[in-house]
């Protein structure tokens, strides 16, 4: 939520689109395939809504179940990855002791990430003046440049960079962005 500060959401505008979010995260996906199933038509006005901005929110790269945004299936330990791919399942205390607790802050921290890029989107959709201020044309740009990409990365950082430093795509794209955010606001003080 700072990323989505220094880009232009303040706490207000922030808290007043989280809980809108919560619903379309929540009903998005029963909703596209009630569009598929039945047709568009079918939706009711305000269903409509949310379909649309799930619809687009997927369309811009997001909000995929196949696409993990906050933790890559390919960075994810054996163990764990079975869970998210549906292979294996908690059936004893053990597995939930084990694989259980890191599962479920993965799948935790996954839907936070979703949650922010799915508020970033929002206001990118809805607001052509934050999306000037980012230098961006489209909402999807807007989330990429505040939320940033995590596959996005070279060979080398993908296969060394990632090996040599914990959290290394975290750090070099957020501080990245806090540093150029930061100095535009300093020169504002």
């Amino acid at each position: 939520t700072s990323n989505m500060f220094l880009a232009g959401i303040s706490p207000t505008k922030q808290a007043q689109l989280f809980p809108e979010a919560v619903n379309i995260l929540n009903k998005g996906p029963e909703l596209l395939t009630r569009a598929a199933n039945e047709g568009v038509e079918s939706l009711s006005k305000s269903d409509k809504k949310i379909y649309d901005m799930w619809n687009n929110f997927i369309n811009a790269g997001f909000g995929n179940a196949n696409n993990l945004n906050a933790l890559d299936l390919a960075d994810m330990p054996e163990s764990l990855r079975k869970y998210f791919t549906g292979e294996k399942e908690l059936k004893s205390v053990k597995d939930f002791l084990v694989d259980g607790l890191p599962y479920l802050n993965n799948k935790m921290n996954n839907y936070m990430d979703n949650l922010s890029r799915l508020v970033t989107f929002m206001e990118g959709s809805r607001n052509a003046k934050f999306l000037d201020n980012l230098g961006v044309e489209t909402a999807g740009d807007a989330v990429r440049k505040v939320l940033f990409d995590p596959r996005d990365l070279t060979d080398f950082e993908k296969n060394t960079m990632k090996r040599l430093m914990p959290f290394y795509t975290f750090t070099k794209k957020n501080l990245a962005f806090q540093i150029i955010k930061k100095r535009g606001l300093l020169e504002y003080l």
